[in-house]
């Protein structure tokens, strides 16, 4: 299952703020290109972020999508899932720690639109993970 982070007004102001944008560039009467190409260029670096990001449950573990990076952690990986703070009870902090030969740990943080499904996925597949919510 697929959990895609959340889109609201910031980022909808964005949208149009590029939109518009937009139409001022392409437009005959506009005077100046380069405010209409900056203000696309900080609506694409806004919003990029949002629209390319999501947490996907998977047989072999949780994935991690952001923009063109990709991580995967295994379901039996999974130590701790905790409240995030700074997000009103809306996002998730993830411990994991990796086996060797990796040895690692790490910490994702997911904040998706639908929290409940993400948090009910979570404690199916990791039932061992010590969840502090």
């Amino acid at each position: 299952m697929r959990f895609r982070s959340p889109i609201g007004l910031p980022e909808w102001t964005m949208a149009g703020i590029g939109l518009f944008s937009l139409v001022q560039l392409i437009s005959p009467l506009s005077r100046s290109k380069y405010i209409p190409i900056c203000l696309i260029s900080l609506a694409l670096s806004n919003l990029a972020p949002r629209l390319f990001t999501y947490w996907e449950s998977r047989a072999e573990g949780l994935w991690e999508r952001r923009l063109w990076r990709t991580q995967q952690i295994p379901w039996e990986e999974i130590l701790r899932v905790s409240g995030w703070p700074g997000t009103s009870g809306k996002g998730f902090q993830i411990d994991f720690a990796r086996s060797a030969p990796l040895s690692d740990r790490g910490t994702i943080y997911a904040s998706p639109a639908d929290r409940d499904s993400f948090l009910a996925e979570l404690r199916q597949h990791a039932p061992h993970a010590e969840m502090n919510i």
